[in-house]
């Protein structure tokens, strides 16, 4: 299956907010910290509607889309100011959480992978929207951060040359951030 790459336009927003938000649904992280599947459904919705939202007029963030609009990746330059907070009304476990994994954030200046999905696993959009990102990262000579609460996700993101730096551990919940030098 041949996966073609292009940039978000307006009229993406809406279906890529549901097709990150139904991707990031089954994610452990997501699922930890909203164990309400309606109450997840809602946040995620919310929170990609604003960065994709947010990504039209902001030329330090690079959305790749699928043509077909099954996912997309959500790429942030070391120019963004980093979004650590925890979502809104969060338990206090889950702010103790985000506080410890973000103050343990890699600190050299980096492009920020803010959020990788595909609506259907395995038919190779999450690699080739990866491979766009990184081509242009590489040829940049740039490199390139990923914090994943999705233990199966490790494997994907090794593939395309990513190491761990740093595993968190939580009642509930793990949590690693991920590093890639250009290639």
């Amino acid at each position: 299956m041949t996966v073609h790459i292009r940039s978000l336009t307006a009229k993406d927003v809406d279906p890529l907010t549901a097709a990150l938000a139904e991707a990031f649904h089954r994610d452990d992280l997501a699922v930890w910290i909203f164990p309400d599947q309606r109450v997840r459904d809602a946040a995620l919705a919310a929170m990609f509607r604003s960065r994709l939202s947010e990504a039209l007029h902001d030329d330090e963030t690079v959305v790749d889309v699928a043509d077909d609009l099954s996912g997309a990746a959500i790429w942030q330059s070391p120019r963004v100011r980093f979004d650590d907070n925890p979502p809104p009304g969060a338990r206090p476990d889950v702010i103790d959480a985000f506080r410890t994994i973000f103050a343990a954030r890699p600190q050299p200046p980096y492009w920020y992978l803010h959020g990788i999905g595909a609506r259907t696993e395995r038919r190779g959009v999450g690699s080739a929207l990866m491979g766009v990102g990184l081509r242009r990262l590489d040829t940049a000579g740039v490199p390139s951060a990923l914090m994943t609460g999705a233990e199966r996700n490790l494997a994907f993101y090794r593939k395309h040359g990513y190491r761990e730096l740093r595993r968190f551990d939580f009642r509930g919940g793990s949590a690693w951030w991920m590093w890639r030098d250009p290639v």
